[in-house]
């Protein structure tokens, strides 16, 4: 045992760093990495330090998960703890919810799994994976799949721990040899929540997802893609993989075409673009904002905004403001839900993305308690965010502009402000 703190004993650099590379991490060894100067390390240093550092943040990780536990609360029906979680961490609902699950799993029954993660043999990814997978299984289950699992993930004399991928593989082979009938049934559970998710990456560009497929039905699709694909002449200039995402647009494109939509499906089909009235001219270069996808460049804007298909939302850039209206029935009418749904672009509770269009116009003081259909006391909420208010134990206001603020069973205030048109300068 050698005291690092101790003046008496210096150390060359690379050995002071192997010794905390091999010490159980906790607070002390924090402390000694954060006196590292990364540019006066040797490239060898870096990687030592590198790796060191993850070991601690896999420590930090384990401690949180106990607490990650306690702020949601034990599960129930609703699970209303999970909107605290996002709003006190800045998640999406559904990353909170993915992240209390792993945290009740890990502080529950995988034991060995959390003492792996606090001694920083494992990351939080393969700990989060194998908590997620055995989520909802009987406890002597779920702790045979992680006797079976932990191992490979963390390796022995003669061979290195699993990476990520390897380690998906083994936990899926783990929880067939556990319980195959148990492994069945997951499966068609997966089959039965099947969708199609589509998500925005770089600016203008998106990832579609096909979740729960039958592994038979994706390989059709794959194979369909790639027959598609090869209707092409011999001087196409695109990769395999080009063709095969425009094969993709272009069966969905043959399929819209053949579509006979009702006036509601085609109002839903209608896109909104949200474009500064400088940028729409050519004057400046702000982003743009494309419904149900975000933020896009400034050429791309303008070239969707010559596309009748697209509902062209012009903002003035010094305000970022729309237009009011304000009237005072009980359902808004087509000016005040169009307005509203602008102003928000996406659901008003905490940590929520659905796109406003698609959530219910909410009072927020009830129009039975003297509540207005205005602008200052309409909002745009999912299912779940207006009866976070009525069964949750939440509590809402909301200022003149849009700005909302929530209030968690537990005492803690969100501010939720609408949608920012202006430039990010």
């Amino acid at each position: 045992v050698v005291d690092l703190t101790d003046w008496r004993n210096p150390m060359p650099v690379s050995a002071r760093l192997a010794l905390l590379e091999a010490a159980e991490p906790g607070p002390q060894v924090i402390a000694e990495l954060a006196c590292f100067d990364v540019e006066t390390l040797s490239e060898f240093d870096q990687v030592v330090l590198l790796r060191t550092l993850e070991k601690a943040r896999h420590w930090l990780d384990a401690i949180q998960q106990p607490v990650l536990a306690a702020v949601a609360g034990e599960p129930g029906t609703h699970d209303w703890g999970r909107e605290e979680v996002a709003a006190a961490l800045t998640l999406s609902k559904q990353t909170a919810d993915r992240r209390i699950t792993a945290a009740r799993n890990l502080s529950g029954c995988l034991t060995a799994t959390l003492a792996a993660l606090r001694a920083g043999r494992i990351s939080y990814w393969h700990a989060a994976h194998l908590a997620a997978q055995t989520a909802g299984l009987a406890v002597d289950l779920a702790r045979e799949v992680e006797r079976l699992a932990l191992p490979k993930a963390l390796g022995d004399g003669t061979r290195p721990g699993e990476g990520l991928a390897a380690f998906r593989r083994t936990v899926t082979r783990a929880l067939i040899e556990a319980d195959p009938a148990q492994t069945e049934k997951q499966r068609k559970a997966a089959r039965t929540d099947r969708r199609v998710a589509m998500w925005p990456t770089a600016a203008g560009t998106a990832t579609i997802t096909a979740e729960g497929l039958a592994a038979d039905q994706a390989e059709r699709i794959i194979t369909a893609l790639r027959y598609w694909s090869t209707k092409t002449g011999a001087d196409d200039p695109r990769t395999r993989d080009q063709r095969m995402a425009d094969a993709l647009v272009d069966i969905c494109d043959d399929a819209l075409a053949r579509a006979e939509l009702t006036p509601r499906q085609a109002r839903r089909a209608t896109t909104s673009l949200v474009i500064d009235h400088d940028t729409l001219l050519g004057l400046t270069e702000h982003a743009g904002w494309l419904d149900r996808y975000g933020p896009i460049t400034p050429d791309y804007a303008r070239e969707l905004a010559t596309d009748s298909e697209y509902r062209r939302l012009v903002t003035d850039p010094l305000t970022g403001h729309l237009l009011d209206h304000s009237p005072h029935t009980y359902r808004p009418d087509a000016a005040l839900a169009r307005y509203v749904t602008a102003r928000s672009r996406i659901c008003d509770g905490i940590g929520c993305n659905r796109p406003a269009d698609q959530c219910d116009l909410d009072h927020t003081i009830r129009y039975t308690d003297g509540g207005t259909t205005t602008t200052d006391n309409v909002h745009p909420g999912c299912g779940r965010d207006h009866n976070l208010r009525h069964d949750g134990g939440w509590k809402l206001k909301q200022d003149p502009d849009g700005t909302t603020h929530w209030t968690s069973p537990a005492g803690h205030t969100y501010l939720n402000p609408p949608w920012d048109y202006r430039p990010l300068e």
